[in-house]
């Protein structure tokens, strides 16, 4: 009889002892057997590294195959288990085999083909089964005690942590501050590839790479080992196992971002400020081409019901060309504050940084103390851990904040002319918001009246009273804005 020897090892690495059959021990045992009964071994087919409990093994497919071709008569391994150790994954091979017409043999359980043997077959596969599932749930059982530890179940640790020898994570801060700007880009609506570009350009990289791929930075902004937790199986194993980079807050911010923010409203200096006095609903910018003659394109804010906008049809929809709205609404803001002093210390933003992270540890704390559906899950023990741990980050961010803020130089005040001359798009954004709560502009009254800017704009300073739409709100659901008497 010809037959095709089979060699399975499930994990060859660091093993050894009397349990280990190593590929060398099989074949010997196979080819003395086949010399004993007369039979010729045609052909070996060996898999290593492979599970008996997955049917997929490449090699294991092969030898089916040759012998469903007719190129051999049977598979011979060395225990039946090598075969497999799911019973439905080894009778449905058997019948393969069974079907072209040829047998299995396991030489250390000595069957044949017979009515007995396969009974007594079935019944050691039965037995395989049931071993494999036992050290399943040994090693689960195993697994969990080392990840209520601290231990931390990974091949590598995520960006921003470094493991301890015990196998735990430890913040590396360096790396840490980095992590913690990729999930406020993302909150912010930055695009995956614009966030991983941020932590490149800080130095950080996945463990092992040099590049950022787009699934690389979702699973970063997915993994819930940076509010300190460890899951497993889509459990949580350990809700404080190591110090948290990150707050639940900021967390569920980033995850909640689907799609990126328009980086072309962004460059806009009066972006979020622009409103349509029809229907008071924000005017972003936008882009519109310039006739031919001048081959280039014209920086616009308009009001987005006229392409079909979620909000309704406004009465009198209105655009504005921004290098006519944008200079009016600059020179009445420095008008206002002409000969203010403008904070210029380098420290402020230091500084502001360590309040944001206070703030997002406070709100984390808070989140996780009062999610009692989050404390039943994890059970007093766990819960209370996790408060404790989450309460020593605020308590250290406290003390991190009152440290810097004693040391703080003295500010430095300058113009605020001078200040706006040298701030980028954003921080002159950021001043005008500080002081303008809206600035309508109505539709243009005829033809060439476009060009009279001032006549169709009004601004609205924080602490007047106005009336805005709230999120959902429709195009009808406020009167049109109402320019005050003189300005009409």
């Amino acid at each position: 009889m010809k037959l095709i020897g089979y060699i399975r090892v499930s994990r060859v690495a660091g093993r050894g002892g009397d349990s280990f059959i190593s590929p060398e021990v099989q074949r010997t045992s196979i080819a003395g057997w086949a010399r004993a009964r007369a039979h010729e071994i045609v052909d070996w087919h060996t898999d290593l590294d492979q599970s008996g409990g997955k049917l997929e093994r490449p090699e294991f497919q092969r030898a089916i195959a040759r012998c469903e071709r007719g190129e051999a008569d049977g598979i011979a391994v060395a225990k039946l288990d090598r075969f497999a150790r799911s019973l439905p994954d080894a009778v449905a091979s058997i019948r393969r085999l069974e079907d072209a017409g040829c047998e299995l043999v396991s030489v250390a359980d000595n069957l044949d083909a017979s009515p007995t043997g396969r009974f007594a077959r079935s019944m050691l596969f039965a037995i395989a089964e049931l071993e494999r599932e036992r050290i399943t749930e040994s090693w689960q059982a195993a697994v969990e005690h080392a990840v209520a530890r601290g231990v931390y179940i990974a091949r590598t640790a995520p960006a921003g942590y470094t493991r301890e020898p015990g196998g735990g994570l430890v913040v590396d801060e360096a790396a840490a501050d980095a992590v913690r700007e990729a999930f406020r880009a993302r909150k912010a609506g930055r695009s995956w590839t614009e966030v991983g570009r941020s932590l490149a350009t800080a130095g950080v990289y996945p463990q092992g790479s040099r590049y950022w791929s787009v699934n690389a930075v979702r699973y970063l902004i997915r993994n819930r080992a940076y509010l300190g937790e460890v899951w497993r199986g889509g459990r949580c194993l350990n809700p404080a196992a190591h110090e948290p980079i990150i707050g639940r807050a900021l967390y569920e911010a980033a995850n909640a971002t689907r799609r990126s923010v328009r980086t072309a409203s962004a460059a806009y200096l009066l972006s979020g400020l622009v409103r349509c006095a029809g229907c008071r609903h924000t005017m972003p910018g936008n882009a519109r081409l310039l006739r031919e003659q001048t081959g280039g394109k014209q920086r616009t804010y308009r009001y987005h019901c006229q392409i079909r906008h979620h909000a309704g049809e406004c009465p009198a929809p209105a655009s504005i060309a921004g290098h006519l709205l944008e200079p009016l609404v600059v020179d009445a803001f420095l008008a206002r504050h002409r000969g203010a002093a403008a904070i210029a210390s380098q420290a402020d933003g230091y500084i502001a940084e360590l309040e944001r992270a206070l703030a997002d540890a406070e709100a984390e704390l808070e989140a996780f103390r009062d999610d009692l559906d989050y404390a039943r899950a994890l059970g007093r023990d766990s819960h209370l851990a996790g408060v404790e741990t989450r309460a020593r980050v605020v308590e250290a961010r406290r003390v991190e904040l009152a440290a810097s803020a004693a040391q703080r130089p003295p500010v430095d005040l300058v113009r605020l002319d001078d200040y706006w001359a040298s701030a980028s798009t954003s921080e002159r954004r950021e001043l005008l918001s500080a002081d303008i709560a809206a600035v309508f502009v109505r539709r243009a009254g005829g033809k060439g009246a476009h060009a009279d800017a001032s006549s169709r704009m009004h601004i609205v300073w924080n602490g007047d009273s106005i009336d805005l739409p709230r999120r959902g709100c429709k195009a009808n659901d406020l009167p049109p804005f109402t320019f005050p008497k003189g300005e009409s």
